[in-house]
């Protein structure tokens, strides 16, 4: 079975080096969703995008594991209910409904991507646990790939559609993460706008953590995602 990785906003398929480190046994696949939504973007054309990725590269049974950004196009994937898909694990997700953005976070994101410095401010701001050295700089490194027409269909356009509807169609088992110290999508907001939709979804909360648990907990990420598959079985 193959564990499919959809990165957050910003990320890339780096971002989860991590997590897979501490998944040795099992097939992870990690994908970039930069490029994604088409042209003119929409949220249903990206979860279009995503989901002819993963056609090409699975064969039968899979998961997806998408943080974030990711976690709303995991979602949307799911409520078309694709066959093979056994269930999703949602890290820190963004809903299918509109992302709480403060309208600030929003405008200086829009204004200042493309240096160094922003991305540095982004990521910090992002993070409670301190990155290693290492892993900051394949973050910048990631967030400066975005090109300036990606980062406006997710920030104008992604962030703010509403494609709650396809909740509906979600029949799979799900697991949600977040970290204690996720300002934006704490369990609450993620119990009312996912967990309490679907039935039987679980929340797990990973203590003394930000938003970019891959990157701040990559171990204790990968223990729950190996929890949960195995209560799969």
């Amino acid at each position: 079975m193959k564990i499919i990785l959809l990165p957050y906003f910003g990320g890339s398929v780096r971002s989860y080096d991590g997590v897979i480190s501490h998944l040795e046994s099992y097939d992870c696949v990690p994908l970039s969703l930069a490029g994604i939504g088409g042209s003119p973007y929409s949220v249903r054309r990206a979860i279009g995008d995503v989901a002819e990725q993963i056609a090409s590269v699975i064969e039968d049974e899979f998961v997806i594991v998408g943080h974030s950004m990711g976690g709303k196009i995991a979602l949307g994937i799911a409520g078309e209910q694709p066959v093979g898909l056994k269930g999703i694990v949602l890290i820190a997700p963004s809903p299918l409904s509109p992302e709480p953005i403060p309208d600030e976070v929003r405008q200086s994101m829009l204004q200042n991507h493309g240096t160094r410095e922003a991305a540095i401010a982004t990521i910090s701001g992002a993070t409670y646990r301190q990155l290693s050295p290492e892993v900051f700089e394949t973050a910048i490194v990631g967030n400066l790939a975005y090109s300036s027409t990606d980062w406006k269909n997710w920030l104008e356009i992604g962030s703010n559609e509403d494609e709650s509807a396809l909740l509906e169609g979600v029949k799979c088992p799900v697991l949600i993460m977040t970290g204690e110290f996720d300002a934006n999508m704490n369990p609450e907001f993620l119990s009312r706008e996912i967990g309490e939709k679907i039935s039987g979804t679980r929340l797990e909360v990973v203590k003394g953590a930000g938003h970019l648990l891959p990157q701040e907990a990559p171990e204790e990420v990968a223990e729950l995602i190996k929890n949960w598959l195995q209560s799969l079985k």
